[in-house]
């Protein structure tokens, strides 16, 4: 049986999917929140339950202000988020 993804694996592949997808630089929480639970459907289901509350939602923000690499937030209530994209970088594969 193939291990399901950590939360953190989980928001890794959604930033770097939805950077390369989106043409403009932010996204929501909430906009994070539901690509998450998109993906964690196929990718890591023992995460829907969490992933689907409010509580949720608060464990979203250590997990992307860990992933500074991809990802800084936009604002000081940390509702708008902004893609980290290098200069001259093409698709980032994971």
């Amino acid at each position: 049986m193939q291990s399901l993804m950590t939360l953190d694996e989980l928001v890794a592949v959604v930033l770097v999917e939805s950077r390369d997808r989106l043409a403009r630089n932010s996204i929501t929480l909430g906009q994070i929140q539901r690509k998450c639970l998109e993906a964690a459907e196929d990718l890591a289901s023992d995460l829907m339950g969490v992933l689907s509350s409010v509580a949720g939602l608060q464990l979203l923000i250590p997990t992307l202000q860990a992933q500074a690499a991809l990802i800084e937030p936009a604002d000081e209530e940390l509702g708008m988020w902004t893609f980290v994209r290098e200069a001259g970088s093409d698709i980032v594969s994971l």
